[in-house]
């Protein structure tokens, strides 16, 4: 199985051409994260939430959160 945030135990394989074990930041900007828990903190604000999927995806926070957060009027 491949999840993208642990190092494969075993074996190699690509995905768009990409090393899962060297190049997976690049592998990162192209596929989604699906979290198999509610990945929500209440304890966290909108921006911190969206931070930690920034961190998955390897996207600046502050170009990605602002943006997105202008796109559904959640800026405030």
């Amino acid at each position: 199985m491949l999840i993208g945030i642990l190092p494969p135990s075993a074996g190699s394989a690509t995905i768009l051409d990409f090393d899962i074990i060297n190049e997976i930041d690049m592998i990162r900007q192209h596929i989604g994260v699906v979290p198999q828990f509610d990945i929500l903190w209440d304890d966290l604000t909108v921006y911190q939430n969206m931070e930690i999927f920034c961190y998955l995806k390897n996207t600046s926070p502050d170009i990605t959160i602002t943006l997105k957060l202008r796109q559904v009027e959640l800026e405030e």
